[in-house]
């Protein structure tokens, strides 16, 4: 092309200004570095798949800056059309670890998924600044009056087992640092012809055998 390429090139290089078409495979050895928008148009079966065998720190790393309106730093909106039998995820993670932790004072940590969402700053405005570590709505509507529907805001399930010492938290919650802090705040029901804040022993396996605290 006519174009000027922004690296020095030589003999092993290329330079290409107009369009590049490959219909078969590409394979880079080195860094790929794009200015430009990165379109991957997928079909079936194909996928994008990245695997790193011996990780050190992220495996992508999103690190964008914006001052505009409704920004993602990743947006997934998937669209599901199957009217059978399915299910299907907008994220399904699964971590795992079958290592065998050995030593003295060993501690390990792992977070399936890990928010830090923080703000500074020394505000002026006298309007009200919302900030959610993690805000989940579940909306299930539309349907005739037909079969059954159950719609989880948030499900959370926590199994351990009796080996050393063990505890397992279906939720943990806390708060606190601010005027008023409420460690669990369960807003006012309504709408159903049975509506309740919180139910204690649903399913009826509670007795007075049962440790309770």
């Amino acid at each position: 092309g006519n174009g000027t390429p922004d690296v020095s090139l030589n003999g092993e290089d290329a330079y290409i200004e107009g369009t590049l078409e490959v219909d078969g495979n590409s394979r880079f050895d080195g860094d790929a570095l794009f200015n430009g928008d990165l379109t991957l148009t997928q079909a079936g079966s194909e996928n994008l798949s990245i695997t790193n065998t011996s990780l050190t720190g992220d495996l992508v790393s999103l690190n964008p800056t914006t001052s505009n309106n409704f920004s993602a730093a990743l947006g997934i909106s998937p669209t599901f059309t199957s009217t059978g039998a399915t299910t299907n995820y907008g994220i399904n993670q699964a971590v795992s670890s079958n290592a065998v932790v050995a030593g003295a004072s060993v501690t390990q940590t792992i977070y399936g998924i890990r928010n830090s969402v923080v703000k500074t700053g020394a505000d002026t405005a006298t309007g009200t600044y919302n900030l959610y570590g993690t805000y989940s709505l579940a909306s299930n509507t539309g349907s005739t009056d037909a079969g059954t529907k159950h719609t989880i805001g948030g499900y959370f399930s926590a199994g351990g087992d009796t080996a050393g010492t063990s505890n397992a938290y279906g939720l943990y919650a806390a708060a606190g640092g601010a005027d008023t802090n409420f460690g669990l705040y369960i807003d006012a029901v309504a709408g159903g012809s049975n509506n309740y804040a919180l139910c204690f022993d649903c399913d009826g396996s509670w007795s007075s055998n049962t440790v309770g605290s």
